[in-house]
């Protein structure tokens, strides 16, 4: 046990420690998500929760976040429209085209 405690004091071997215990939990990803839809199907609501949200299916109540959209119109060309002045009382006037 004191030789474990003076390890741990050094970042290489609890760095080594970490990268194992993700390794191990990833590969036993599979199993695990297995297990949780297992229990999902047996009627879990809190499992079957889970699993719809692991899989991007379900997002809880109070977690929705607005989404940013950016709509870019750089490169689309503006249309050429031609306005014609129209006189007060009405009737367009061939003479007073307006253009760009």
């Amino acid at each position: 046990m004191r030789r474990l405690r003076q390890w741990e004091k050094y970042n290489h071997f609890r760095d080594a420690c970490w990268q194992y215990g993700l390794q191990h939990t990833d590969m036993a990803s599979g199993a695990i998500l297995h297990g949780v839809t297992r229990r999902a199907i047996a009627g879990r609501v809190d499992a079957a929760k889970f699993a719809l949200e692991l899989t991007g299916r379900y997002t809880p109540k109070g977690q929705d976040q607005p989404t940013a959209v950016q709509i870019v119109v750089n490169s689309v060309p503006r249309p050429v429209v031609k306005a014609q002045a129209v006189e007060a009382s009405g009737h367009k006037d061939p003479q007073r085209e307006l253009g760009p």
